[in-house]
């Protein structure tokens, strides 16, 4: 069987992009519920979150104790949701009244740059 060279180039290419995409896809070990963000808010009101840690637009709270939030009322330590585009101003001053930890992260880049970013030297 004679295959050319080029036909291996391809293979090999498309094995590398699809090792890159499994790799940079999250790994479902530890479920984390989204809730709505207006729940988010009253979890901080009632004293139920630790600790924040927002990245981009997202936000992943670590509960003082476990909550019946997942699906199914499957308990939780944690819950994610998405910061409103048009910003809280009371969210922050609210956090710092409850004594939450609040955390930073830059956002990760998605999609295709996400792909591109992982190929460069």
């Amino acid at each position: 069987m004679n295959s050319s060279p080029n036909r291996w180039l391809y293979v090999l290419a498309a094995a590398l992009i699809l090792v890159v995409v499994l790799l940079s896809m999250p790994v479902a070990t530890d479920f984390v519920p989204e809730v709505p963000y207006s729940e988010l808010k009253e979890l901080v009101e009632r004293g139920q979150v630790e600790e924040i840690v927002f990245r981009g637009s997202e936000a992943t709270a670590k509960l003082t104790a476990p909550l019946p939030l997942g699906p199914g009322g499957q308990e939780t330590f944690a819950v994610h949701t998405y910061v409103p585009t048009f910003g809280d101003d009371k969210l922050l001053p609210l956090l710092e009244e409850k004594s939450v930890s609040v955390r930073t992260q830059p956002a990760e880049p998605g999609g295709l740059a996400a792909l591109l970013y992982m190929l460069l030297p």
